[in-house]
């Protein structure tokens, strides 16, 4: 059998433009930090070396909804991954920004050790 496995899900400061800060953006993510990780599991049960980084690219309209999400850059090459991810992202809610449409490019790295 495998030992327990250490997962690993780190984040870099986000590149944003538009109205709302890389602070209010870290907030969104941190609290939606389990389905991220979650997507990573699933995927590293059947691809027990996988690791990387995968930048997320999304829009936030007036209303503080994702209107569009994708894969900006990933290193990690796993379609099902990167597209539960990207789904997860799209239901994410932020703050209403004042004046205007934000976007965001979000690098996560993930790694896993042990097993």
């Amino acid at each position: 059998g495998r030992g327990e496995v250490a997962v690993r899900v780190q984040t870099e400061r986000p590149r944003v433009s538009g109205y709302l800060s890389p602070e209010q953006i870290m907030r969104v993510v941190r609290q939606n930090s389990a389905a991220i990780r979650y997507c990573y599991e699933s995927e590293l049960q059947r691809q027990p070396n996988l690791h990387g980084r995968i930048e997320i690219g999304w829009r936030i309209n007036r209303e503080g909804r994702v209107t569009t999400s994708r894969v900006a850059r990933s290193t990690m090459s796993n379609a099902r991954g990167e597209g539960c991810i990207v789904r997860q992202v799209r239901n994410w809610r932020f703050d209403q920004p004042d004046g205007g449409e934000v976007d965001v490019v979000f690098p996560f790295i993930f790694g896993a050790t042990g097993g």
